[in-house]
């Protein structure tokens, strides 16, 4: 009945060519054979799924050419007939923006494979070569020059990896995993971390975990650690006197008892952000306004993935801050888990030391184009005792697999000639080689998730720089090693003491007190593994021992405090074991 000059200009059709006729001429197929079926069951039922809805549709040009349109239907009725009206949208340009930001994505997605890959290929040399040499020099300047070559190595890796997690929350590819952790346990491990930082300004940092928190929650413990590092590491930057505080607290408790809202404050006494800047701070490759770059440095990327990774564990953050007075930062995570109350087990974090270790034998294929990353990994395997070939692409990667039957092949991903994928699926398709331990060593980002490595054909994923720890655990998967140090400690090491001093005894009423007060502090310390907990215990035992002059128990408290402030969880472990057999001693020197 009308086609207006917007119509004509949409369509190409004039409107004598349109009016009177049946609009799906303005449909292609299938909705130009179903048009009419549409209309006469809702004039004869009044069931329409599309009145007065706005949805996308295909329209048809008198060209022949479709394109996609947003249309509006509406009803109304004169002289007592129906009549619809339609109002259409072209989305041409929208499609073609949305394909060219795709375009865009796609590039910029290889551009940081690319760039991960050719900045992690040199780290992966500097970061692992200075981990090597730091194992064998003693003298102390020398290694205070690998520590500092060790520490700008770790800076430009974090850089690296913030850019690159950056990227993944934008493309929606970062995934929160969940598991269960202990929360003071936690927080005892982001205060070690910053322990010695801390000393060199002469800051205190001081941990307030309300009692209402339980001791239990399920979170993406990576993720946290990565959020908490940022804010701590922010407040040690810019504060240069006073203190950094962290409060874990709970409030507007769910109605749910298995569920806790979690808010953690990081206050400090630092410079402060002013009012105007609190938003823009959280924006990517922003700082605040005026800060020395000379002085503090940075890039402007971490308040912007710690507010992206708290919204991702369905959390928000804020500020609270002014010029001079200080910051606080709080994060509220929301509808927390809390898990039943079962002990976790303590982890181990530990330098990696190759000499530890040995293997039985092994031969492994060394697959990297460069030579600095083969030689890397060929003198972390000389020292654990297992002969290696090199090739350095895929293709001799594949004749030296059929040649020479190595136990296991390391192979990197990009490569000339051939890349690691296809010699990984020529490998499988070897009956010769099919049955040989592939595992992928790759600088990239494009193709990092665990579950298509090994869908590729892969056994296993390390990522460059190579954490020569993970390379050990991973080849000790396929290989069979023994723990050097195991045969070597000394009882002292294990955790036993030396009780050859027989001149002393025990009073009844502190062995009472061993067996029973100390007894339960024992399996509590020794079940979940809180340092602060752990200290003081060793704090009791070894006054206990000095008051009443029983040398063995002082040297238990004192070797606990020590290993507890020196963060030995391997240590802790074994003399916390020891308990029972220091017992067992004292009762035989009763009073």
């Amino acid at each position: 009945l009308m086609f207006n000059p917007s119509a004509e200009r949409l369509f190409g059709f004039k409107a004598d060519e349109v009016i009177g006729k049946n609009i799906n001429i303005l449909m292609p197929e299938p909705y130009h054979s179903q048009h009419d079926s549409y209309i006469q069951k809702y004039l004869q039922t009044g069931e329409n799924k599309v009145i007065g809805l706005s949805r996308e549709v295909v329209g048809l040009r008198k060209d022949g050419t479709s394109f996609p349109m947003y249309l509006s239907v509406g009803e109304m009725e004169s002289q007592g007939q129906k009549m619809f009206t339609g109002i259409g949208h072209d989305l041409t340009e929208i499609y073609l923006a949305k394909e060219k930001a795709e375009v865009a994505n796609k590039a910029k997605s290889e551009f940081l494979a690319n760039m991960s890959h050719e900045i992690r290929t040199p780290m992966n040399s500097v970061i692992g070569f200075s981990d090597l040499l730091s194992a064998l020099i003693n003298d102390k300047k020398q290694k205070s020059y690998i520590e500092s070559i060790q520490t700008a190595g770790r800076s430009l890796l974090k850089l690296i990896n913030d850019i690159l997690d950056l990227s993944k929350v934008e493309a929606g590819r970062l995934e929160i995993q969940y598991e269960k952790i202990s929360i003071r346990f936690f927080f005892q491990e982001i205060e070690q971390i910053f322990k010695v930082k801390i000393e060199e300004k002469q800051l205190q940092l001081l941990l307030e975990i309300d009692s209402e928190i339980p001791e239990f929650l399920r979170i993406d413990e990576v993720r946290l650690r990565q959020v908490l590092i940022n804010l701590v590491g922010n407040a040690v930057k810019f504060t240069e006197r006073g203190h950094i505080k962290i409060r874990v607290k709970t409030k507007d408790k769910t109605e749910n008892h298995d569920k806790i809202n979690l808010i953690i404050e990081v206050e400090d006494t630092g410079i402060g952000i002013p009012q105007d800047q609190h938003e823009l701070i959280f924006e990517s490759f922003r700082q605040q306004d005026g800060q020395s770059i000379r002085k503090y440095g940075g890039t402007g990327l971490g308040l912007s993935l710690t507010k992206k990774l708290v919204e991702l564990m369905n959390g928000r953050i804020s500020v609270k801050s002014a010029p001079n007075e200080g910051s606080c930062f709080a994060i509220q995570l929301l509808s927390v888990d809390v898990p039943s109350n079962v002990p976790i087990e303590i982890r181990k974090k530990e330098a990696f030391t190759p000499q530890r270790f040995r293997f039985e034998e092994g031969l492994v294929l060394v697959v990297d184009d460069i030579e600095s990353n083969r030689r890397l990994i060929t003198e972390s395997l000389s020292q654990m005792g297992l002969e290696f070939v090199e090739a350095d692409n895929g293709k001799n990667a594949l004749l030296f697999a059929d040649e020479f039957s190595p136990d296991v092949i390391l192979m990197d991903i990009r490569m000339p000639i051939m890349d690691g994928y296809e010699a990984t699926q020529k490998l499988r398709n070897n009956p010769n080689t099919t049955d040989i331990p592939v595992i992928a060593i790759t600088a990239s980002v494009s193709k990092g998730d665990i579950s298509t490595i090994k869908e590729l054909g892969f056994d296993g994923y390390l990522s460059k720089p190579v954490n020569l720890h993970a390379l050990l655990l991973e080849l000790s998967k396929y290989l069979r090693c023994e723990n050097i140090s195991e045969t070597t400690e000394s009882p002292e090491e294990k955790g036993e003491q030396d009780f050859s001093d027989e001149h002393w005894n025990v009073p009844p009423e502190i062995m009472e007190q061993l067996e029973n007060k100390f007894q339960k502090e024992w399996e509590t310390v020794k079940n979940y593994g809180v340092f602060n907990n752990i200290e003081v215990f060793g704090t009791q035992l070894l006054q206990l021992g000095n008051d009443n002059d029983i040398p063995p128990l002082s040297k238990f408290g004192e070797t606990l405090t020590s290993q507890s402030e020196s963060f030995d969880i391997e240590g802790l472990n074994r003399t916390l074991a020891s308990y029972p057999k220091l017992l067992e001693r004292l009762r035989s020197k009763l009073l």
